[in-house]
């Protein structure tokens, strides 16, 4: 089994004007005459240009970036290497710094969506975060734009322009989102409670992107507004991690080591970005309460982020609960199935990945098929990429649960129906609709039981008529459970072949629904043409049936 890496969009480009926070204490404030103690020497504006943030302003983001690089007397640095060097003299509490040395307490972590493929050095995007004094490692992260492979013997070259840096605030641990431009220009880019402020619309995937989208470039990337890797476990398809090195990360990373700090796997990438997004849920949880139940509880009922799986061996031999079934199940029973048939699968349905192409040397990028030495590439580095229910909607969920909003119940019953789409279920997420108004305060899991239950009484579609059965019968997450079971065990008695050609049908629509995650600007999530595949394949809005497990 080749253990590797992981797709990423973490930390893409994300773009929204900044607006008004309402922040509720979570962790003390440094006050923001602290931050701002040094004059400022970055002019730090909106996204419009409109106006620039005065030092107290630049306090009140209370993170690491608007304490240690956009205030004091050392400048203001625009590119990533500036930016570590003047990190070195404003942020040495309990980071001693050897000058010629890598920067302390500095990792970096290498995504490529090529070298594995092509077995070979390529180009890699990169991440590195610093945790100096007192902080959290996720509290200042910079995505990096491509860096080209690096040829044993070869010299560093000057480092591309172009990343988003994010800092989280000590108030509330949401996130600020910056750009550092060229001429000392540097860009807020917005808050996590900018991104949300308006709630969401969704779409007929059950997908679910803020109403900011107009104003956030990247909203479907960040939807949850906290960050988002984009496989949130094994085996990690494009990302440096497990026995196997992407190739030329280790040179390169050498070459640009005093820049860079230490190569690392993406596991403890993983880590952070999770305990980030863990820190985050309570603000994000008090500010959907403020617009709405519905706005609260659509996690739960509706797709908002999504994360990216695929087998955990190559070839493929087993399904996973997964592909199925959401992670609170807690399932665990694997379906054996057969190489052969998954090869056969995807030959039939011309399935290929693409790549992004000058073909006429002028700036004019097309798709174009993926060759490698040995011939076209048809699979990612694992097989069987699929879309799956996100860390962050289920660490939000954990909130909504910790906070009294609802019980246990009252999740395992949401989750049961259409429970074989974990992902991607218009049906479950439209039952929101029949969400009842209540004020924070009084969401209570009694009242916004009570409330479905009056308004469903009425509905006429059959997933309303067992929603309203589900929530009558208390403590009947039991019952569900064994009706998941059964459906699993229907999955392990199919013939594998057409179970297999079912399950890359499925895999296909859920790589199809995110690429079309509609915002209100028409943009999709931000992938890069390599992380998924593409097929013949006609989208339709596919589902297992819950009994036989066949696809209908």
């Amino acid at each position: 089994m080749r253990a590797s890496l992981i797709a990423f969009v973490l930390l893409a480009a994300c773009k929204v004007r900044s607006g008004a926070q309402v922040l509720d204490t979570a962790r003390p404030a440094t006050p923001a005459s602290a931050a701002a103690a040094g004059p400022s020497t970055c002019a730090l504006r909106t996204l419009s240009g409109s106006r620039v943030f005065t030092p107290a302003e630049l306090g009140a983001l209370d993170d690491p970036i608007a304490q240690k690089v956009l205030v004091g007397a050392d400048g203001c640095p625009t590119d990533f290497e500036k930016i570590m060097d003047k990190l070195r003299v404003t942020d040495a509490e309990a980071c001693p710094d050897e000058p010629n040395g890598p920067p302390a307490n500095t990792l970096t972590w290498f995504q490529s969506d090529r070298s594995q493929m092509l077995r070979a050095p390529d180009s890699y995007r990169y991440v590195t975060g610093r945790n100096c004094g007192d902080r959290s490692d996720h509290e200042l992260l910079i995505s990096n734009q491509t860096l080209s492979a690096v040829a044993a013997g070869g010299q560093a070259r000057p480092m591309p322009h172009g990343m988003t840096i994010f800092g989280q605030s000590r108030a509330d641990r949401s996130f600020n989102f910056y750009e550092p431009d060229q001429d000392n220009k540097w860009i807020f880019i917005g808050n996590s409670k900018d991104l949300l402020k308006d709630g969401y619309t969704c779409n007929g995937d059950g997908a679910c992107i803020p109403k900011t989208g107009d104003t956030f470039g990247c909203n479907a990337c960040h939807a949850g507004g906290g960050l988002n890797l984009m496989e949130q476990n094994l085996p990690w398809n494009n990302w440096e991690g497990g026995p196997n090195d992407t190739p030329g990360t280790e040179t390169t990373a050498g070459v640009y080591k005093r820049v860079l700090g230490e190569r690392s796997d993406v596991q403890a990438l993983e880590r952070i970005v999770r305990e980030g997004n863990a820190e985050w849920q309570k603000a994000r949880l008090n500010l959907m309460k403020s617009l709405s139940l519905e706005e609260a509880l659509r996690p739960l009922f509706c797709t908002v982020d999504v994360n990216f799986q695929t087998s955990r061996t190559d070839p493929l031999l087993f399904l996973t609960p997964d592909l199925w079934l959401d992670p609170r199940w807690g399932a665990t029973q694997i379906v054996p199935v057969d190489a052969k048939d998954y090869q056969a699968a995807i030959l039939a349905n011309q399935q290929h990945i693409e790549t992004s192409v000058d073909t006429d040397g002028n700036g004019n990028f097309q798709n174009v098929p993926f060759e490698a030495p040995a011939g076209a590439v048809t699979d990612t580095f694992f097989p069987l990429l699929y879309a799956e229910r996100s860390g962050q909607d289920m660490l939000y969920v954990n909130e909504l649960v910790a906070e009294g909003v609802v019980d246990e119940d009252f999740v395992k019953d949401v989750l049961f129906v259409d429970f074989t789409r974990p992902t991607f279920s218009p049906t479950r997420c439209d039952l929101l609709k029949h969400a009842p108004k209540l004020a924070p305060a009084a969401m209570t899991p009694d009242a916004i039981r009570n409330g479905f239950k009056a308004a469903l009484a009425a509905a006429p579609e059959p997933a309303a008529k067992a929603f309203l059965a589900a929530l009558s019968k208390p403590n009947d997450a039991g019952e569900h459970l064994a009706q998941v079971n059964k459906f699993l065990a229907a999955c392990a008695a199919r013939p594998k072949a057409p179970l297999v050609k079912d399950a890359v049908a499925y895999a296909s629509h859920t790589r199809n629904a995110a690429r079309n995650d509609v915002t209100a600007g028409g943009r999709g999530l931000q992938v890069f043409p390599e992380t998924l595949p593409f097929d013949s394949l006609a989208d339709k809005k596919v589902a297992f049936d819950p009994v036989t497990c066949a696809l209908r």
